[in-house]
């Protein structure tokens, strides 16, 4: 109905504006993880980056917070009243999401984070990658990206 879903990594929500106002309004919360690991906090943040409305759902990346831990990312199901689900889970690092032309998302890594102190601190580089999001297991569509932070397909096709 053009209203604008925005994602707020601070705030770990989805913003609704509605067009001719001023105010935005928290449409749904995306909810952190418990940390499988004893580094960094009991609890992981979600950190919403990249959002697509399929027509009947919005799909959500996720970059998740510190300590980054590989594997944790998802990409969450919104419905069109704000409730949020789990819509598919094992990812790493994930900063945008697109819909192929068969309404099919893909996802866009940034990068794995390394916490190796001293000598290794970070995201390696060249450990993006653009993956498929459906099925039981996600195809590698392209590896070895650097540091990529946005997806967007251009044409029917592409």
């Amino acid at each position: 109905g053009g209203d604008l879903f925005i994602t707020d990594a601070g705030a770990n929500a989805i913003l609704r504006w509605t067009p001719g106002t001023t105010n935005l309004s928290v449409f749904a919360l995306i909810p952190a993880r418990a940390n499988p690991t004893p580094a960094g906090p009991p609890m992981i943040q979600a950190v919403p980056t990249g959002i697509v409305f399929d027509g009947q759902k919005f799909l959500v990346t996720t970059l998740t917070g510190f300590p980054f831990v590989g594997g944790q990312a998802r990409v969450f199901q919104v419905d069109q009243s704000g409730n949020v689900s789990v819509y598919k889970d094992g990812f790493t690092s994930l900063v945008d999401i697109e819909l192929t032309a068969a309404q099919q998302p893909l996802v866009l890594q940034y990068g794995q984070f390394v916490f190796n102190p001293p000598s290794e601190i970070g995201f390696r580089t060249n450990s993006g990658r653009i993956q498929g999001a459906w099925g039981d297991s996600y195809p590698t569509i392209k590896s070895e990206l650097n540091f990529p932070t946005s997806l967007i397909r251009y044409g029917r096709n592409t």
